[in-house]
């Protein structure tokens, strides 16, 4: 597939789930082939980084932070991409936790060597995410890039079990993703959110 070129910064909305279930029905999705991974309760974030480094952070609705200025230490790992495009989705995890701070949770890859990646599989995407960057370190949840900068794992079996020993403060919970899924053009909230489900942690899931 010949990827569409992008050649200077245009927000594009990152794919997020609309739709949510309750932890009882995670196992169909598991056997449907779904992918899970950790929902963070950050603010959910882009970042675009232009051939010459230049930064362009804004919020999931194309709004700058208002609550948050860019650290010189979270940008070390974005220096190291080649000279072409690069346009990340991720949780800020800052603002809404206590004790994580300043914390990047990457989960999406909708621009790389300045292509658009519409049509892609989102599994070719997350895997394209990985390939991108040197770790550190790992743990079921992530793959750690930076003290600043960790990329999503992915969990194919056992939802339910994963759900239930979710204690962190800063997990929410879980979003699945259907991992063919292609990545349609980025124009709306909503364009990439029919192959992505969200299942919530709630005081009373256990009960209903």
């Amino acid at each position: 597939m010949k990827p569409i070129k992008y050649t200077n910064f245009i927000f594009l909305f990152p794919p997020r789930p609309e739709k949510m279930i309750m932890p009882g029905v995670l196992g169909v999705f598991e056997k449907k082939r779904y992918i899970a991974q950790i929902k963070k309760n950050g603010t959910g974030s882009i970042l675009a980084v232009s051939p010459e480094k230049e930064f362009f952070f804004k919020t999931r609705h194309g709004n700058p932070h208002k609550q948050w200025n860019v650290p010189d230490e979270i940008l070390d790992p974005f220096y190291l991409l080649p000279k072409r495009w690069f346009y990340f989705c991720f949780e800020l995890l800052h603002s809404k936790t206590k004790h994580i701070k300043n914390t990047m949770f990457i989960h999406d890859v909708l621009v790389a060597n300045s292509n658009y990646l519409v049509g892609f599989k989102y599994i070719d995407r997350y895997n394209l995410l990985h390939s991108l960057f040197r770790t550190m370190g790992s743990c079921s949840q992530y793959d750690v890039v930076s003290d600043n900068v960790i990329l999503a794992n992915n969990y194919n079996i056992g939802f339910e079990n994963i759900f239930e020993t979710l204690t962190n403060s800063e997990d929410e919970g879980l979003v699945l993703k259907d991992p063919q899924a292609e990545l349609v053009l980025c124009t709306k909230e909503n364009s990439n959110s029919s192959w992505q489900i969200k299942c919530r942690i709630t005081k009373n899931h256990k009960n209903l």
